[in-house]
């Protein structure tokens, strides 16, 4: 039996479903035998770039979970790119009726 116990580590991705799982922001290891973290700032930030939560596996009530039995456990919250559909002309973006 060891003296020590191997401390808990997660890991929390975000990846972008529309670019091939690319990770395009990380928290990297957390370790420690409770997690105290919570998504909304950086999904906020994203929002801001122009993603779209598409599904949280981390917190999606808004509550941490507690650390998996794993040694490392990796969730992950998957983003797409939050479009519009343009149905009409807009000069200022440049769509004209013919790019319709």
């Amino acid at each position: 039996m060891s003296l020590f116990r191997t401390k808990k580590k997660d890991v929390i991705n975000y990846v972008d479903l529309d670019d091939d799982k690319k990770i395009i922001s990380s928290t990297g290891e957390i370790v420690g035998k409770a997690v105290d973290y919570s998504s909304a700032d950086e999904l906020k930030k994203l929002a801001g770039q122009g993603y779209k939560l598409d599904y949280n596996e981390y917190d999606p009530t808004g509550s941490a979970p507690a650390f998996s039995n794993e040694p490392l456990y990796t969730y992950t919250i998957s983003l797409k790119h939050d479009t519009k559909k343009v149905d009409h002309e807009d000069a200022a973006l440049g769509i004209t009726k013919s790019d319709l």
